[in-house]
């Protein structure tokens, strides 16, 4: 008489060491995002008085701007680039490799690396959550899968931003109660965007 019939499972160690690896994926994940929806929180809940902004063509923040815009056009035409200039600022830049970095330029600085892979201006984005971070997309950038940039666009998605897809660099920066004038990011910012970067490739790369 036969005895009961013994089943052994046999798994594969590369089907075990992938699904460890998702497994670790996945808490990593799990971790980073509640880093960053903390940072968001506290954030979000710093006062902030009614903002007014203006209708945004980002390379016009000011008078003073206005009045170079003339001149601005010319060096355009001409090919001539202008050099940065002004008080510098500590801002994130989002590759379209999806690399985080953070880097200290005045603001046309900023734009300038932004705006290089499109017509050389950028467009403004007005993140919902939290309002004190706004972002620079390139302008007129030719739609390709190497300008892609599935890493920001996740980024600005866990920021309650559900615009793009976005191509090129993508840069992200602070705004003042008041003002509209990119400001430095501060610690509990670059945090939350470390942590919103995090999450960010950890689903790129699912």
């Amino acid at each position: 008489m036969n005895g009961p019939l013994t089943v052994h499972w046999v798994t594969r160690p590369a089907t075990l060491g992938t699904a460890l690896r998702f497994l670790e994926q996945h808490d990593a994940e799990i971790e980073a995002l509640s880093r960053f929806l903390m940072l968001k929180q506290r954030t979000e809940a710093r006062p902030l008085e009614t903002v007014e902004f203006d209708g945004d063509m980002a390379d016009l923040q000011d008078n003073e701007t206005d009045r170079s815009m003339d001149s601005f056009l010319d060096d355009l035409r001409a090919g001539r680039k202008q050099e940065p200039s002004g008080p510098t600022i500590t801002y994130a830049l989002v590759t379209p490799e999806g690399e985080l970095e953070f880097h200290i330029d005045p603001v046309d600085g900023m734009r300038d690396k932004v705006g290089a892979a499109g017509a050389g201006v950028v467009d403004r984005i007005l993140v919902p959550s939290p309002s004190t971070v706004h972002a620079y997309v390139a302008d007129l950038v030719t739609a390709s899968p190497e300008r892609s940039n599935p890493v920001a666009d996740e980024m600005l998605r866990l920021l309650d931003c559900h615009d793009g897809p976005f191509y090129g660099p993508i840069s992200f920066f602070a705004v003042s109660a008041g003002a509209s004038r990119p400001q430095s990011l501060d610690e509990d910012q670059r945090e939350m965007l470390r942590a919103a970067h995090e999450v960010a490739r950890g689903r790129a790369e699912l």
